[in-house]
């Protein structure tokens, strides 16, 4: 008979541990997936006003442009706005790649806590089942 409620406890231990492994589990995945997001809300933010900026500062050399007497459009000036347009798509560029730096290492770091937790479980419940029965179940 005492066999049965050992076995019993092991099963009840196996199923709690199982539940308290899922829910962990789920709750990293939540608090991954939300650094994740603000990262990429924080880019786009800074994607709007990096345009808002570019639309500024080329008015700005169109406006120079126009006081000083030169066309507003063609030669020179289309050269200052090219260069512009660049140097805020390399800067946008430049944040994009360390935004999914920052997504990989969030990802790689979520997946070694997971793969922790899971072996912490496995070993928890492994444990459970040497003690109650005096030898491992595994042989």
């Amino acid at each position: 008979m005492g066999g049965l409620n050992s076995l019993a406890s092991l099963g009840l231990n196996v199923a709690l541990g199982q539940q308290a492994a899922r829910r962990e589990s789920r709750d990293l995945k939540k608090e991954r997936d939300r650094q994740i997001e603000a990262i990429m809300r924080d880019n786009r933010d800074a994607e709007r006003k990096q345009a808002d900026a570019l639309r500024r500062r080329q008015a700005s050399e169109r406006v120079r442009a126009g006081a000083t007497g030169t066309a507003t459009t063609g030669g020179s000036i289309d050269a200052i706005l090219r260069g512009l347009e660049r140097e805020s798509e390399f800067d946008a560029k430049a944040r994009r790649e360390t935004a999914s730096a920052r997504v990989k290492q969030i990802r790689d770091t979520f997946g070694t806590r997971r793969r922790n937790n899971l072996l912490t479980t496995t070993n928890r419940l492994l444990g459970s089942s040497t003690s109650t029965f005096g030898r491992s179940l595994l042989g």
